[in-house]
């Protein structure tokens, strides 16, 4: 995307992060920066910061988390499969991308200040991947490629009933069509920006959060 864009739907966000979180401290000891710096956009420091000083602070309402995807009805009818079942960063990616692909979602502000490309192996066309022949880098690219387009797959079949089981549920959701950009999408930001926090009803467990 132009930076423009990219710094339009970041003052979106940052106003939905001072509606949602008022004590994160953006303005005060952080702020984002959409354009100019060596990495593309991120997170700096507003002022000198002290060691170990508290600087940025987020509380779970404003966190997307793999519980709130398990238990949301999409998440309902995709954990009667194994695979999601046993996987809930791929739960919470095909959450997000139904987000995204939602105007009306509460996550929009966030989900659209993100990146629409990623510099992952995901993203890289034939030419790209030609370059890391001769390395073990290029089957690993190849591997997860592969794995990402079989789990796309997959989830398009469950998720219209070719594969057996939700898709009758599925069809009461009335979900969007997707195609495996918007999924590659998703993939990428789950695997860029997941964090682990414990969870309120077992601190021996973990959840992922975005």
């Amino acid at each position: 995307r132009e930076a423009g864009e990219r710094a339009s739907s970041g003052v979106v966000f940052a106003k939905w992060l001072n509606d949602k979180a008022p004590d994160s401290k953006l303005g005060d000891t952080f702020d984002f920066k959409w354009e100019g710096l060596a990495e593309g956009s991120g997170v700096v420091a507003a002022k000198d910061l002290k060691r170990h000083e508290l600087f940025i602070q987020i509380p779970r309402k404003a966190m997307i988390t793999s519980t709130q995807a398990s238990q949301s009805p999409l998440g309902k009818v995709l954990m009667k499969d194994p695979m999601f079942g046993s996987m809930p960063n791929l739960m919470l990616a095909v959450y997000i991308m139904f987000e995204r692909l939602n105007p009306e979602s509460m996550w929009a502000p966030y989900l659209n200040a993100l990146p629409r490309r990623f510099n992952l192996p995901l993203f890289f066309d034939a030419e790209e991947l030609k370059e890391l022949a001769g390395s073990p880098t290029y089957y690993d690219a190849l591997k997860i490629q592969k794995q990402t387009l079989r789990q796309y797959v997959l989830t398009t079949k469950l998720l219209s009933g070719a594969g057996g089981g939700g898709g009758r549920e599925a069809a009461g959701l009335n979900l969007p069509p997707f195609s495996y950009r918007d999924f590659r999408w998703a993939v990428s930001v789950v695997m860029t920006r997941q964090n682990q926090i414990p969870s309120t009803s077992d601190p021996k467990k973990r959840l992922l959060v975005l």
